[in-house]
């Protein structure tokens, strides 16, 4: 004979446990559906395509990417990659910005250094919602600064990698104005360039010796004067013009991404960049 069912309905809504031993029935009531309770929304960044592209027929593990597109500000680099058998990919995007650079008659030094350390974290707040989605799908991007610009990088599943690193780019130009997160996020910057600050001056050289010797890396004592005279307004204005008024660009895509997919990511990328949404 089949065994009776683990759980059973009896009349008034109650299931209860089939051949429940010595301890009594475990039970609990049904409840009607409530207008008041839905399900989540679907998170957008789950893939669904876990195919892998051929392998590269090329005895050369180490072959260099290929360049896809050269335009007049930016250049697109490519190489599939499924060596390891996942349907993985990583990005690379290097932005140079006069607004953050103090080579070649760039206009940051101290100042631009201080906005591009208050966006990088301001950003990195604003991002927390859908930071928390993308990492729950496999996926991981950041923005950081440098000392001509700024770095954008990621990685995770191939299929919706783009679409995050998109998502990233839009709000990183367009900074929505909450006043106790730029407070916050003042605070933890001034007291962070204020401890290194106080370090002695061979560690300062020791940790940016690179930079020190080009003449781009601003003293904690200068960005710090620079970040206490930065009002919100500024942050928000450096953000859209920082990232608009781009000198030049790199774009690599490396993993289980085609040529295809790489352009069209490419250029939406550029063109959430663009202030005509076109690809430059």
């Amino acid at each position: 004979d089949d065994p009776p069912p683990p759980w059973e309905a009896r009349p008034g809504g109650t299931v209860v446990r089939s051949g429940g031993g010595g301890g009594g029935a475990q039970c609990w009531r049904v409840w009607p559906p409530s207008s008041e309770l839905s399900p989540p929304p679907r998170n957008p960044y789950l893939p669904t395509d876990f195919e892998l592209l051929e392998a590269s027929s090329s005895p050369f593990v180490s072959d260099p990417p290929a360049l896809l597109r050269r335009g007049a500000r930016s250049r697109l680099w490519h190489r599939a990659e499924v060596s390891f058998g996942l349907p993985v990919a990583a990005v690379r995007v290097a932005l140079h910005t006069r607004a953050v650079s103090a080579r070649e008659g760039g206009e940051g030094g101290g100042e631009g250094a201080a906005f591009a350390l208050l966006h990088a974290i301001y950003l990195e707040m604003q991002l927390r919602e859908a930071a928390w989605d993308a990492s729950r799908a496999g996926l991981a991007v950041s923005l950081s600064a440098t000392s001509t610009g700024f770095e954008l990088s990621g990685h995770g599943y191939a299929q919706t990698l783009p679409a995050y690193m998109l998502t990233v780019l839009r709000q990183a130009r367009s900074l929505q104005p909450d006043a106790l997160r730029f407070a916050t996020v003042k605070a933890l910057v001034e007291r962070q360039l204020a401890d290194e600050d106080k370090a002695a001056a061979y560690q300062v050289a020791y940790q940016a010796w690179s930079h020190l010797l080009l003449r781009v890396a601003p003293t904690p004592a200068e960005q710090l004067a620079a970040v206490r005279s930065i009002r919100l307004p500024q942050l928000v204005r450096f953000a859209a013009d920082a990232l608009s008024s781009w000198a030049s660009s790199d774009f690599l895509f490396f993993g289980n991404l085609d040529a295809a997919g790489a352009v069209d990511a490419y250029e939406e990328q550029l063109g959430a960049l663009s202030e005509d949404g076109a690809a430059p």
